[in-house]
């Protein structure tokens, strides 16, 4: 089993857990059709903090700059979260993906693999792409409300080209029905398979 994988088994459960009990906020943002990407960086941040005071996590840093301690300078790279375990770094980008159209917004799941300049998604792929030698690269994708296996996968095959390399891990089969944590890795092993419970 691939040393990333076994990393995802012990985290991520984890933090899908600590989300699950946010259904309150999922689903206002949902009604809402609010993308709020500080808050998922602030919730993740205290998850973050437990996971490393029960061992789980040796260390992390937010909004790290590859190579450099602190801030780094201005137009360099930063990755919202720098998470060490056991020794390796993953670098971890966290995306906001409203999907309620709640406000009559474009934003479905088509809208975020739409192959343009100006998508957010397709621009954390590249970043994290370009910096694979720093760590191995995550991308968790907070999907509320939850898509159906059919929408998600119909979506996924429109979006080859945003995506590239990068697997998605986990199934919205298996989620709640307010939000479904996608999580993205970089694919150095085309086999790399899902997490259990999650095929």
């Amino acid at each position: 089993m691939p040393f990333t994988a076994i990393v995802m088994e012990n985290l991520l459960p984890k933090i899908r857990e600590w989300f699950e009990e946010k259904e309150d906020w999922f689903r206002t943002f949902a009604r809402h059709d609010s993308r709020i990407e500080g808050w998922f960086k602030g919730e993740l941040l205290v998850c973050l903090e437990q996971l490393k005071g029960a061992g789980l996590v040796d260390d992390f840093e937010r909004e790290f700059t590859p190579g450099k301690r602190g801030w780094g300078k201005k137009g360099e790279h930063k990755i919202d979260f720098r998470i060490r375990v056991k020794g390796r770094d993953h670098l971890c980008e966290l995306k906001a993906m409203c999907i309620s159209q709640a406000s009559g917004t474009s934003r479905n799941l088509n809208f975020y693999f739409r192959p343009q300049e100006n998508n957010v998604l397709a621009k954390d792929f590249s970043k994290l792409s370009s910096l694979k030698d720093q760590g191995d690269s995550w991308i968790m994708s907070f999907v509320y409300p939850s898509p159906s296996p059919r929408d998600w996968a119909i979506a996924l095959d429109k979006g080859r080209e945003v995506v590239g390399n990068w697997k998605c891990i986990t199934d919205p089969g298996s989620c709640s029905e307010w939000f479904f944590l996608a999580c993205w890795h970089l694919e150095s092993n085309p086999g790399q398979r899902m997490l259990p419970g999650q095929d």
